[in-house]
C-alpha cells in the first residue's frame, strides 16, 4: 500500500511539474530568454499536434511492456521459490525462442534486417525490446501452466492484466515523465527555420 501511495504522490508531483513547465516557459519568453513558450501559438499548436503522441512514445511503450512482463513473472511466482522441473522446461523454451530469433535475424533474406543488410538500424533492433518482453510473458505463461498457477480462463485473464493492475500508477508516471521531457525539448531546443 505504501508503494501505491508513494507512486500516486509521484504522479501528482509530475502532473504539477508539467503545469509549471508551461507557466515558466511563458514567463521566460516574456523576459526575453531564448525559449519557446508552451502557451504561445506555436506551443498550443505543438500541444495539439504532438502532446498526445508524446504520451505513447517508443520509450513509454517499452517501459509499459516491460512492467507487464515483470508482473506476469511475479503473478506465476517466479520471483519467489521456483520449482526446478518447470523452470528447466521454461529455460529450454526460452532458448528455442532465442534460437529462432537469431536464425531469423542472420538469414540473408530475413525481413528483420535492414535493406542494406545491417542489424542497426533494422526492424529487429527496433522491435527487440518488445520481443524480449513478449518472450518473458510466454515463459511466464508456460511456467504458470506447468505449476498450475494458471488453471482457467479467468486466471489467464488476471495473468494478462496483472501488469496493469499492479503497476498502473508507475505506467501513468512513466507517461507523464515522457510528456514533461517532450515539453522541455520543445521549450529549450531552438526553433527550426521554416521552409518558405
Amino acid at each position: 500500500m505504501k508503494n501505491k501511495s508513494f507512486g500516486a504522490l509521484l504522479v501528482s508531483v509530475a502532473a504539477v511539474v508539467a503545469g509549471i513547465v508551461s507557466f515558466v516557459s511563458w514567463v521566460l519568453q516574456a523576459l526575453g530568454f531564448p525559449v519557446r513558450s508552451l502557451l504561445s501559438d506555436d506551443g498550443v499548436r505543438w500541444f495539439f499536434q504532438h502532446g498526445a503522441e508524446s504520451l505513447f512514445g517508443y520509450g513509454v511503450l517499452v517501459g509499459i511492456f516491460a512492467l507487464c512482463a515483470f508482473a506476469c513473472l511475479r503473478f506465476v511466482g517466479m520471483g519467489e521459490s521456483v520449482r526446478r522441473g518447470p523452470l528447466i522446461v521454461c529455460l529450454l523454451f526460452a532458448a528455442s525462442l532465442d534460437t529462432l530469433l537469431l536464425l531469423a535475424a542472420f538469414h540473408p533474406r530475413s525481413p528483420l534486417i535492414s535493406l542494406t543488410g545491417s542489424l542497426w538500424p533494422s526492424p529487429l533492433a527496433h522491435g527487440l525490446p518488445f520481443a524480449l518482453c513478449l518472450g518473458l510473458i510466454l515463459v511466464a505463461l508456460l511456467y504458470g501452466v506447468l505449476v498450475r498457477a494458471i488453471r482457467d480462463a479467468s486466471t489467464f485473464a488476471r495473468f494478462l492484466c496483472s501488469g496493469f493492475t499492479r503497476y498502473a500508477v508507475w505506467m501513468v508516471l512513466l507517461m507523464i515523465c515522457a510528456f514533461i521531457f517532450q515539453c522541455l525539448k520543445f521549450v529549450l531546443l531552438p526553433q527550426l527555420p521554416s521552409v518558405s
